[in-house]
């Protein structure tokens, strides 16, 4: 969690400079951060996050990837809502967040499903490249009557490299990370949040085991 104080979101930068290896990902919280300000409300009149909570979202996005980590989104606090739960992450997965924080055990599963590529992705992905193997040295080709350059050839590769470095069993949609990896709060801490275990998905995914962890 690397934006409970008011000054933390001005070091998000600074990540990929150092060497940290035990650093996985990072990700970001409202309500601290909110305490923090002295703010009665961290959404604006829509229902949606206010500015200088989106804008503490991206920092955390553009900081993780820049440092070569995980980008794991806030929670989703209604853990009624599953419906809510996939279309947000789906969506945070469709900017480049890479999991989610779980509030409850029974987010895990949507949570698991939605930062998931698809087959229809992966399918996709795989003739991007074969389409570019056929054309050594290209630039650019040509897919499905469309053009596809560098870029899309970058995502496809990564995406594919995200599927093989991870096992996908059959049952549930949920995949099972080639290692699992858990972080366990020292003992001063539990008071305020159980263990947190994660890297399952084609993207890591967060889940905090209660429901006392703000987020």
């Amino acid at each position: 969690m690397a934006t409970e104080t008011a000054a933390a979101p001005f070091n998000l930068g600074g990540y990929s400079s150092v060497r940290l290896p035990r650093l996985v990902g990072l990700t970001w919280g409202s309500e601290d951060l909110a305490t923090a300000l002295g703010a009665s409300t961290n959404r604006d009149a829509s229902g949606e996050w206010a500015f200088t909570y989106r804008l503490v979202r991206s920092l955390t996005l553009m900081g993780a990837r820049a440092a070569g980590v995980e980008a794991i989104d806030t929670l989703y606090p209604d853990f009624r809502d599953e419906a809510g739960l996939r279309t947000a992450s789906r969506a945070s997965r469709a900017e480049g967040f890479t999991g989610r924080l779980a509030i409850h055990p029974a987010q895990v599963v949507p949570i698991n499903e939605s930062y998931m590529p698809s087959t229809e992705e992966i399918e996709h992905a795989r003739r991007v490249v074969a389409a570019f193997e056929a054309s050594p040295g290209a630039g650019a080709v040509g897919l499905d009557g469309k053009m596809v350059d560098i870029p899309h050839l970058k995502q496809a590769q990564a995406l594919i490299q995200q599927t093989t470095r991870r096992r996908y069993p059959t049952g549930r949609g949920l995949a099972q990370p080639s290692t699992d990896w858990s972080i366990t709060p020292s003992k001063s801490a539990r008071s305020r949040s159980a263990s947190i275990r994660g890297a399952r998905a084609a993207a890591s995914v967060i889940a905090a085991r209660g429901t006392n962890r703000r987020g």
